[in-house]
Protein backbone atom coordinates (compact mmCIF):
# COMPACT_ATOMS: atom_id res chain seq x y z
CA UNK A 1 0.00 0.00 0.00
CA UNK A 2 3.03 2.72 1.07
CA UNK A 3 4.63 1.89 -2.55
CA UNK A 4 1.15 2.44 -4.48
CA UNK A 5 0.48 5.60 -2.24
CA UNK A 6 3.97 7.18 -3.10
CA UNK A 7 3.20 5.60 -6.83
CA UNK A 8 0.25 8.10 -7.27
CA UNK A 9 1.38 11.02 -5.10
CA UNK A 10 -1.85 10.94 -2.81
CA UNK A 11 -2.37 13.93 -1.24
CA UNK A 12 -0.78 13.02 1.92
CA UNK A 13 2.44 11.90 0.52
CA UNK A 14 4.19 14.16 -2.11
CA UNK A 15 5.67 12.74 -4.93
CA UNK A 16 9.17 13.81 -4.83
CA UNK A 17 10.60 12.80 -7.31
CA UNK A 18 7.99 13.06 -10.00
CA UNK A 19 7.82 16.57 -9.02
CA UNK A 20 11.49 17.29 -9.40
CA UNK A 21 10.61 16.77 -12.77
CA UNK A 22 7.66 19.00 -12.51
CA UNK A 23 9.30 21.76 -10.80
CA UNK A 24 12.94 22.96 -9.89
CA UNK A 25 13.93 20.34 -7.26
CA UNK A 26 13.14 21.96 -3.55
CA UNK A 27 11.35 24.84 -5.61
CA UNK A 28 7.55 23.99 -4.81
CA UNK A 29 5.17 23.56 -2.26
CA UNK A 30 2.43 21.04 -1.10
CA UNK A 31 -0.53 23.35 -0.80
CA UNK A 32 -3.49 21.19 -0.89
CA UNK A 33 -4.77 18.03 -1.75
CA UNK A 34 -3.69 17.06 -5.28
CA UNK A 35 -2.05 20.61 -5.52
CA UNK A 36 2.00 21.24 -5.79
CA UNK A 37 2.38 24.63 -6.91
CA UNK A 38 6.25 26.69 -7.47
CA UNK A 39 7.47 28.27 -4.40
CA UNK A 40 6.09 32.21 -4.89
CA UNK A 41 3.43 31.17 -7.05
CA UNK A 42 3.07 33.67 -9.77
CA UNK A 43 0.87 32.76 -12.13
CA UNK A 44 0.53 29.45 -10.50
CA UNK A 45 -0.45 30.40 -7.48
CA UNK A 46 -4.12 28.26 -6.61
CA UNK A 47 -6.97 30.25 -6.28
CA UNK A 48 -9.83 29.93 -4.10
CA UNK A 49 -13.66 31.02 -4.74
CA UNK A 50 -15.84 31.03 -1.49
CA UNK A 51 -18.62 29.07 -3.36
CA UNK A 52 -20.68 29.69 -0.38
CA UNK A 53 -20.74 34.07 -0.32
CA UNK A 54 -21.36 33.79 -4.01
CA UNK A 55 -24.73 31.72 -3.62
CA UNK A 56 -25.57 34.05 -0.37
CA UNK A 57 -25.27 36.93 -3.48
CA UNK A 58 -26.83 35.23 -5.98
CA UNK A 59 -30.60 35.76 -6.91
CA UNK A 60 -31.14 32.58 -8.51
CA UNK A 61 -29.72 29.18 -9.78
CA UNK A 62 -28.74 31.10 -13.19
CA UNK A 63 -27.59 33.97 -11.70
CA UNK A 64 -24.83 31.72 -8.98
CA UNK A 65 -23.93 29.75 -12.18
CA UNK A 66 -22.89 33.30 -14.16
CA UNK A 67 -21.10 34.95 -11.20
CA UNK A 68 -19.22 31.68 -10.90
CA UNK A 69 -18.89 31.34 -14.08
CA UNK A 70 -17.98 35.18 -15.15
CA UNK A 71 -15.58 35.22 -11.97
CA UNK A 72 -13.77 32.18 -12.72
CA UNK A 73 -13.24 32.64 -16.97
CA UNK A 74 -12.21 36.52 -16.42
CA UNK A 75 -9.12 35.63 -15.13
CA UNK A 76 -6.24 35.23 -17.73
CA UNK A 77 -4.14 32.40 -16.83
CA UNK A 78 -0.06 32.65 -16.71
CA UNK A 79 0.73 29.03 -17.28
CA UNK A 80 -0.47 25.96 -18.23
CA UNK A 81 -1.14 24.70 -14.39
CA UNK A 82 -3.22 28.14 -14.30
CA UNK A 83 -5.24 27.16 -16.70
CA UNK A 84 -5.79 23.96 -15.94
CA UNK A 85 -7.05 24.88 -12.47
CA UNK A 86 -9.44 27.81 -14.13
CA UNK A 87 -10.38 24.69 -16.07
CA UNK A 88 -11.54 22.31 -13.76
CA UNK A 89 -13.16 25.29 -12.00
CA UNK A 90 -15.54 25.90 -14.44
CA UNK A 91 -16.47 22.81 -15.52
CA UNK A 92 -17.57 21.88 -12.11
CA UNK A 93 -20.28 25.02 -12.69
Amino acid sequence: MAQNICECSKPHIANGPQNDKIFTKGQYGIVSCYNSLPVAGGGSTLVRMNLQQVALRSRSLDDFSATSYRATASCKPKSSMHAALLYETVALL
